[in-house]
């Protein structure tokens, strides 16, 4: 392989590693967004999702 080769390829790589990044960065944002909604203080407790209940948690108190 020569010099200009070699140069070619990391071009391409480099071209191939700047489009993924943008596809990340995207859906990064994406996430991001998605758990803003989840996180709003103004959310009210009933419907932030990850978190146990007060009814769930009297339930497995008992015993």
């Amino acid at each position: 392989m020569d010099e200009g080769e070699i140069n070619r390829q990391l071009r391409e790589l480099v071209e191939q590693l700047k489009h993924e990044n943008e596809l990340l960065k995207a859906k990064v944002i994406e996430l991001e967004s998605r758990l803003a909604q989840y996180e709003n203080a103004h959310t009210p407790p009933s419907l932030r999702r990850g978190r146990n209940r007060k009814k769930d948690q009297d339930k497995n108190n008992k015993g």
